[in-house]
């Protein structure tokens, strides 16, 4: 909450792979055994709640590398061609799609580090300490 919530955009939008809608989608198909390591899965699911959404699209082809570029567009910039992910339209109400066509730039190219590496700061040396006390990093 603050003052510049009635500006934002009102689409909510959360982790990435299948577009539920109203539908109600077994568990099995986001839990299913994929051979992966530990409790590692390759699948999840984007939830678009109102417009410009369809309800009820179900998209299982949807990857996570989808998201960034679909959340772009939904914000009215352009995705990038060297991005790995597509616009993901096919979960998007046809006429709004209509209304708003999909734009790219080439590249929003790399950003390079600052000299000297990562900057450090208070709370990055405090995380290191408790995982040190913990055992997970330096030590023997």
């Amino acid at each position: 909450e603050g003052p510049f919530l009635e500006a934002t955009f009102r689409t909510e939008l959360t982790g990435a792979a299948a577009h539920v809608g109203n539908t109600t989608v077994p568990t099995a198909e986001f839990y299913a055994a994929e051979g992966h390591s530990g409790n590692h899965r390759m699948n999840g699911f984007l939830l678009g709640v109102g417009a410009p959404f369809s309800a009820g699209r179900r998209t299982p082809g949807l990857r996570a590398v989808d998201v960034t570029p679909t959340v772009l567009y939904l914000l009215g910039a352009p995705a990038a061609r060297d991005m790995e992910g597509v616009i993901a339209t096919e979960v998007l109400d046809p006429e709004w799609v209509g209304r708003h066509p999909v734009r790219y730039v080439e590249s929003y190219g790399v950003r390079d580090l600052p000299a000297g590496g990562a900057i450090s700061t208070e709370a990055d040396d405090l995380i290191r300490r408790e995982l040190e006390a913990l055992g997970y990093i330096g030590g023997s």
